[in-house]
């Protein structure tokens, strides 16, 4: 593995919360294709693993019946929050596609756009986000004082992050770090995804 993909792995939280078991369905899967297959991915986890069991406390705290439904119920109502354009959240690991889809419903590209065509959403001091169309490829880029993300709205793509190729479909969130190359490739497109760009004085 080169040393740009393992650093874009190591870099990020994916490990810590595929330790705790806290990853979507299609992202553990990455990673324990990796694990498997990579000995320094294994040892990350292994450590991350080592630490967590060191500085948890042991409790015999039980939740009641009572408590369990209460949080259920709130975490049903936060679920069902729209996500809305004046006022858009950070994605993350967890964002839902549904949600982000309703929110772009009525944003469209151009009749005639080729390639690539981008939809500015959101640009503060700390934060980017762009609603983009992509027919057939993002060129090799780099970002040495940003934090990238995507989630994927529609069709399929490959993401290549360093040297490490990720097969991404509706739904699907990628984590990219800064200054580390990467690209995007239409299998089945259009694609339509999110981009979020958070600026390293806000980390």
């Amino acid at each position: 593995m080169k040393k740009s993909t393992l650093r874009c792995l190591l870099s990020s939280e994916t490990l810590y919360n595929y330790c705790l078991g806290l990853l979507p369905a299609n992202k553990t899967r990455q990673v324990s294709r990796l694990e498997r297959q990579y000995p320094a991915v294994r040892a990350q986890i292994d450590q991350t693993l080592g630490a967590l069991r060191r500085y948890s406390t042991p409790t015999d705290f039980v939740p009641q019946p009572a408590d369990t439904q209460r949080l259920l119920r709130t975490l049903r109502a936060l679920a069902q929050l729209p996500v809305e354009l004046e006022q858009l959240p950070l994605l993350d690991a967890w964002a839902d596609v549904g949600r982000w889809r309703q929110a772009v419903a009525t944003l469209q590209p151009p009749p005639s756009f080729k390639e690539t065509y981008v939809y500015p959403l959101r640009d503060d001091a700390t934060v980017t986000q762009l609603l983009v169309w992509v027919d057939k490829e993002v060129s090799v880029e780099e970002h040495l004082y940003e934090q990238e993300s995507i989630l994927i709205l529609e069709g399929y793509c490959n993401g290549y992050v360093g040297s490490a190729i990720f097969q991404l479909a509706p739904g699907d969130y990628l984590d990219i770090p800064t200054r580390i190359s990467h690209s995007l490739q239409v299998v089945e497109g259009p694609v339509q995804l999110i981009v979020q760009r958070i600026k390293e004085s806000a980390f």
